[in-house]
Order: C-alpha cells, then sequence, then structure tokens
C-alpha cells in the first residue's frame, strides 16, 4: 500500500502579556511555531494605521518587548519562517491609552533663608499632547500668579520675606485635563551677623576711637552694646543695650 507521509502545516501563535496598556508601558510578545521543518526564524513588525515597521529583523528569538510610546490602535505581528522557507504569521491588537494626568515637583519641603532663590521643575505624564504650566504662589489664604501659563516647566522664586509658604503649579493639556500640585516652604531670617568699623584719631594724649557697628539677617529691631577687653583679659562694658550703632571711645595712654 503506497503511505504519504506529509509535513504537518507551519503554524505560529503570538501571546501578549497585555492587550490594552497605558503610555510608557511595556507589552512581552511570545510566538510559538509548530509544524513546517525546523528550525524556526521570526521577525516581529509593528502594524499602525496603515504603515508597516520591523521592530526585530528574523533570527532565534521568539519574544520581544515592545514599549507603547504614543496612545492609539496597532497590531503587532510575528512573521515566521521554517528551514523550508515556509511562511506564516500571527498578530494581536494592542489598544494605548493615555495615562492620568499627573504632574510633580522636584522639590520636597524646602527651608530657605530671606534673599535666597529656589528653582521649581515640574514633571507632567498622562493626559494627552501638549502641556502648559502655570505657577502659582499661596501666602497665608492669599494667591498670586507667579507665571501665566506657557511652555516653561521651570519657574525660579526669590523669598523676599519671612514666613511659610506654597508653591503650586498647575498643568492643562491638549484636551484641557488639569491637575496640580505643590511644595510647602519655610522661609527663614538671615543668620544675625555684625561687623565693626573703626577710626582713630590722636588729641592731647588721648586716643579717640570711633566704633560703627553694621548687623545684618536676624528678625526685628537691634540693639547695640559695647565692650573693651585689656590686656589682662579684664572685661569692661562701655554701653550698655541700646538702639544707637556707633561708640566714641577716650583710649588714654598709659
Amino acid at each position: 500500500v503506497p503511505i504519504e507521509v506529509k509535513k504537518e502545516q507551519l503554524i505560529v501563535s503570538l501571546k501578549a502579556s497585555a492587550k490594552s496598556v497605558l503610555l510608557g508601558e511595556k507589552v512581552s510578545l511570545t510566538a510559538i511555531a509548530k509544524g513546517g521543518s525546523e528550525k524556526y526564524s521570526y521577525k516581529f513588525v509593528l502594524y499602525d494605521n496603515d504603515k508597516w515597521k520591523d521592530l526585530q529583523t528574523y533570527g532565534d528569538s521568539n519574544t520581544y518587548t515592545w514599549t507603547a510610546s504614543k496612545a492609539g490602535k496597532y497590531s503587532l505581528y510575528v512573521a515566521v519562517k521554517d528551514s523550508e522557507g515556509n511562511h506564516t504569521n500571527a498578530y494581536v491588537p494592542i489598544e494605548v491609552k493615555n495615562g492620568q494626568l499627573s504632574v510633580s515637583i522636584e522639590e520636597t519641603t524646602i527651608s530657605i533663608r530671606v534673599g535666597e532663590k529656589i528653582k521649581l521643575t515640574a514633571t507632567a505624564k498622562g493626559g494627552s499632547g501638549k502641556y502648559s504650566y502655570k505657577f502659582v504662589l499661596y501666602d497665608n489664604g492669599k494667591w498670586e500668579e507667579l507665571q501665566v501659563y506657557g511652555d516653561s516647566n521651570t519657574y525660579t522664586w526669590i523669598a523676599t520675606k519671612v514666613g511659610k509658604y506654597s508653591l503650586y503649579v498647575a498643568v492643562n493639556d491638549s484636551e484641557g485635563k488639569h491637575t496640580n500640585s505643590y511644595v510647602p516652604i519655610e522661609v527663614k531670617n538671615k543668620e544675625l551677623e555684625t561687623s565693626l568699623g573703626i577710626s582713630v584719631s590722636s588729641v592731647s594724649g588721648s586716643n579717640i576711637i570711633k566704633l560703627k557697628a553694621d548687623a545684618t539677617g536676624g528678625s526685628g529691631k537691634y540693639q547695640y552694646k559695647f565692650i573693651v577687653c585689656d590686656e589682662k583679659g579684664m572685661w569692661e562694658e562701655l554701653r550698655g543695650y541700646g538702639d544707637s550703632n556707633s561708640y566714641i571711645w577716650n583710649a588714654k595712654e598709659g
């Protein structure tokens, strides 16, 4: 009895880790070939709105990981060849959705001093299309717009007075979706510092020393006290605390 034994027809199936993903997420593809003549060679292709794009040329690997870079509906294909040149393919439909619109500010709670600067950088994700950013200051129940909506996602703020504030960023996407984020800021006074200027003049065997102090930082009104220390380490108060930042000392020779 004559018998003809034919090889099983070459077929391939394609499994995807997900068929609906958010922008930026990954899809793992695994192809399983059967029949035909081994060995198998695999190629992965993206179909996007009548356009074809090779993701991986023919090779031994039957897996591929694709990253969703744009919202839309796609088809991910695998083409397989056997050692005799037989060919077949399979595909899975994939839908990529925009994630929920969100925005974050890189900085966390910050404490700075009067006169210092802080640069805010906002990072938006999700939503759709082009982002537009606005920066706002919240100060004890009052809102102050620092930068109107625009392309820039950065803003530099200068601390001008002591207090606790919140610096907000608001973001819109191209579909009008809106969200915001903020960072709390505490502004403190500069460190209290003082410097002393001295001028000396001689009159009738005495040295007239003019002292002038300059204070910066701290808070409120300054008060000054002047003291002298002799070569023996003895301290003498020349003048107690008062509003005047100057003092004239008559240092007699001796």
